[in-house]
């Protein structure tokens, strides 16, 4: 029976045998065995055909004749399904993937889209003269994999001409095989100009393996053809261009200049301006930027750049396309991406149009900490969610030259995470941001005479920002407060209330406060002299998270002397309890748990908030003290000083 066909039989029985699963789960679970017995015939045909060859070509000495090596099954894996090394039968070496699409009419943009991106990774780990095929099953499903009319074949096969990769660009694969299910249309090969049906199954990958008379790269002609075990990318200090004393270029790829989503922002525009002021050549690709924000790039010596402009396409769609460099500027040594939102652009322009650079990726998050900390006890599990978002970090690590993780929590979990991979882990650098800037500090001898706590948090994440912590803590040592001092009423500043949500947090805080309890809410803002008034208000600003990749609006308060509490469960406290010795604490004061029964923990936050508000002088005096000691070696341009020299750079 046809491999296509066994497929559908098998999605049948799916129908017929549910095992109270429900309908998402059975989906899961007949994908998995469709994919594992597609990729079952393929490699009998492939073995079949490496025998043949074996068979009917000369005599081969030991170890020299073709073979088949099976490298997917691991989704963080940067490796092909097949791969048959070149051997004196087989000049070019052939990488082959095996794909089952279901629903394919519905599905098929997305599905071109993610072999294209293969393609491309593929062909730049080889780094040499490649045959690559695709092999795809497109079984015909509906909503539960109920049986749907036949497929319109015409579109399907108009989209995977897209994959056909064409000699002028280094994208796509050579040859295409593709299978209808149910005897709906057979098998086909698909080239630039369309398909054209083959005999069968077998005929077909005899197709895909065929060798060409001319290599299919013939400006790579000369370039080694890596063997199996060779099949990684290249760590970044073994790039050629890697040298001393040379001004290099950067390009960040980000979706903004100032940081209305974030410290994600905050970090890229700080680094970029970093790396201008050690004469270092420094690009920012952005959807779009306002002449602002251009000019302001402009004066720290950072160039704003921006894709042309195409009709239905905006917001970071735009990333995909070509930036427009400056006239006659160089291509960038290094393309530097953020996250798993911003990685993948910062991968795209490395894969379509810059790729002598190297990647480095920066990791701003722990997906498996922070979807645990969002988790309401007794509700819903996050660990779908977790673990989609923790395999894309991985994977968008795996593929750079280096990777750099913001603060010591996130350089230790990237490590951990790219443990047993198949190919070889990039480098891990640590990187620190540096203290901001304010033009000053807060004099530690005139704090505020109102009792404001300021909590900076995204107030529509209540479980992961603290926010719960905070609002007990404050209501407590509030109205401790208030017992004792008549008329002496504190508040509690909330900013970071999104757009359109300030009813819903109202709602939340009506109903965990006491009436009388003085809470403000203030929207989320990229104003430098918003946040600043804030924090020259403020007595105390907490960070209570449960989870913190790194804590920037902590680190921003601190630079401008002003008291903070902070949780133990972020990389900014690791790195004060690595630079500070608070007296003779086992840690410093600043850094509090939030681990424990909730009351317990609000308990002992309130107890410091409390100590906080009614001694100033000394908790500014402290604050000044763990200002200056950071100070010595935390610095925007030290942060970028490191960068470099991880990268083989000396500015």
């Amino acid at each position: 029976m046809d491999p296509v066909d066994d497929l559908y039989e098998l999605i049948r029985m799916g129908q017929e045998i549910e095992f109270g699963q429900t309908s998402a789960a059975r989906r899961s679970q007949v994908s998995s065995q469709a994919a594992s017995i597609f990729e079952d015939s393929v490699m009998r045909e492939l073995d079949g055909i490496v025998g043949r060859v074996a068979d009917d070509g000369p005599s081969l000495p030991a170890g020299k004749g073709p073979r088949v090596y099976q490298m997917g099954g691991d989704r963080n894996t940067v490796a092909p399904d097949f791969f048959l090394p070149k051997s004196d039968g087989q000049p070019l070496p052939v990488a082959i993937e095996a794909k089952v699409w279901f629903n394919a009419p519905k599905s098929i943009g997305n599905r071109i889209s993610e072999s294209l991106r293969s393609a491309v990774r593929f062909r730049r780990d080889f780094k040499g003269p490649i045959l690559l095929g695709l092999v795809v099953a497109i079984v015909p499903s509906g909503n539960d994999f109920e049986p749907t009319p036949p497929l319109r074949l015409d579109g399907i096969f108009d989209r995977l001409s897209e994959l056909v990769r064409r000699h002028s660009a280094d994208a796509g694969f050579d040859r295409i095989l593709v299978g209808i299910g149910n005897g709906y249309g057979g098998w086909f090969i698909v080239n630039e100009s369309g398909p054209s049906q083959t005999g069968s199954f077998s005929s077909g990958i005899a197709q895909i393996v065929a060798q060409p008379v001319e290599p299919i790269i013939a400006d790579l002609s000369s370039r080694p053809i890596l063997a199996v075990d060779e099949y990684k990318p290249t760590p970044a200090t073994d790039s050629s261009k890697s040298s001393t004393n040379s001004r290099r270029t950067f390009l960040l790829v980000a979706d903004e200049w100032w940081s209305m989503h974030g410290g994600i922002s905050t970090v890229n525009r700080e680094l970029a301006i970093a790396l201008a002021g050690l004469d270092q050549n420094v690009y920012v690709l952005l959807p779009n930027a306002s002449a602002a924000e251009s000019d302001h790039a402009s004066a720290k010596g950072v160039t704003l750049v921006v894709p042309d402009e195409l009709t239905g396409v905006s917001g970071k769609q735009l990333l995909l396309t070509r930036p427009r460099l400056p006239a006659g500027a160089p291509d960038p040594d290094f393309i530097v991406g953020h996250g798993r939102i911003l990685g993948p652009y910062a991968q795209a322009q490395r894969a379509l149009f810059f790729t002598a650079a190297q990647l480095v990726h920066f990791v701003h998050m722990d997906a498996e900490m922070l979807e645990r900390a969002k988790e309401i006890e007794g509700g819903a599990s996050r660990m779908r969610t977790a673990d989609d978002r923790r395999s894309l970090e991985i994977s968008l690590s795996q593929r750079s030259d280096l990777v750099a993780g913001v603060g010591p929590l996130l350089k230790q979990s990237i490590e951990h995470a790219m443990r047993g991979a198949l190919t070889e882990s990039p480098p891990v650098i640590e990187f620190t941001p540096g203290l901001r800037d304010w033009g000053g500090v807060v004099n530690a001898e005139h704090a505020p005479d109102v009792k404001q706590v300021l909590l900076v948090a995204r107030a529509d994440d209540i479980l992961s920002k603290g926010i719960d912590i905070a609002l007990s803590a404050t209501a407590s040592a509030f109205e401790e407060i208030r017992r004792n001092a008549v008329g002496d009423d504190p508040i509690l500043v909330l900013r970071g209330v999104p757009n359109g949500m300030q009813d819903e947090v109202k709602g939340y805080l009506e109903s965990v406060l006491v009436p009388n309890g003085k809470v403000y809410l203030r929207p989320f803002t990229s104003n430098e002299e918003d946040v600043r008034r804030d924090l020259w208000q403020s007595r105390l600003v907490l960070m209570p998270s449960r989870h913190e990749g790194f804590g920037l609006a902590a680190l921003e308060a601190i630079s401008a002397g002003v008291p903070v509490l902070i949780t133990e469960e972020s990389g900014l406290a690791k790195t004060i309890a690595n630079l500070d010795v608070d007296g003779d604490r086992r840690r410093p004061r600043e850094i509090l748990t939030v681990s424990g029964d909730s009351s317990d923990v609000a308990e002992i936050w309130s107890e410091e908030i409390s100590r906080i508000l009614k001694d100033p002088q000394t908790a500014y005096g402290r604050a000044s003290s763990l200002r200056t000691t950071l100070a010595g070696s935390l610095s925007w341009s030290s942060a970028a000083r490191n960068l470099l020299a991880a990268l083989g750079v000396a500015p």
